[in-house]
């Protein structure tokens, strides 16, 4: 009996020792967590300043010259107004879009970008510039750009663009009845109910008695 109290005690002493040795772990893991996130974020903001730099560099030398030889004519701040609304010569108006309301970039994604696919012409109505189109090269700079997250050092603010006042009347079109939800029409009163079955019976027995009319009269 004495042997199996001690055995007992034995294994109770070492599940405890076991469980202060994990939290002995646990609280250095702990107190190495709250050293090492200043150091790793004074690094990982190191990088981020050299990777920003690179991408200026990189606008610079690549995006800059090329926006302005090939997309100022159309899409600058100076045209009023500017083609669709769009403007190229600063990041906001490349953010806020043309008339569409739709980025023509988005950072990170050259194949989401409205910018890239006018530039390859994969559709016949959205293709920039006009004329001639871009060398590969240049197509594969802007790529390469918005894949680095579209760094751009022009941050002032774009201008308001005035644009014309649509030739459609969206409004008015969101008024006709293949917009509109969907409700039960008023059943018409049938004078002779035996004649039609249900509800659609009676909404479509008065038309065919006109036609039928109209069949007629015309003999």
């Amino acid at each position: 009996m004495k042997q199996l109290a001690q055995f007992f005690l034995s294994y109770r002493l070492r599940a405890l020792l076991r469980k202060e040795f994990a939290q002995i772990r646990r609280d250095r893991r702990l107190a190495m967590s709250l050293i090492l996130p200043p150091t790793l974020q004074l690094l990982l903001f190191g990088f981020a300043l050299n990777a920003n730099a690179d991408g200026i560099a990189f606008f610079e030398k690549n995006i800059r010259p090329l926006l302005a030889e090939h997309c100022y004519q159309c899409h600058s701040s100076k045209l009023n107004p500017p083609m669709g609304g769009l403007l190229l010569d600063s990041q906001a108006g490349m953010l806020r879009g043309g008339k569409s309301g739709s980025p023509v970039i988005v950072a990170g994604k050259p194949d989401d970008s409205l910018l890239i696919a006018a530039v390859r012409r994969v559709n016949k109505d959205l293709q920039m510039p006009p004329g001639k189109a871009l060398e590969e090269s240049e197509i594969s700079n802007l790529v390469e750009w918005i894949k680095m997250g579209a760094p751009d050092p022009r941050t002032e603010a774009a201008p308001v663009v005035s644009l014309p006042a649509p030739s459609y009347d969206w409004d008015k079109a969101r008024r006709h009845w293949a917009f509109r939800p969907v409700r039960d029409p008023k059943i018409p009163y049938v004078a002779a109910p035996e004649w039609c079955s249900g509800r659609y019976g009676a909404i479509a027995l008065p038309r065919a008695v006109m036609l039928y009319v109209a069949v007629q009269a015309g003999g």
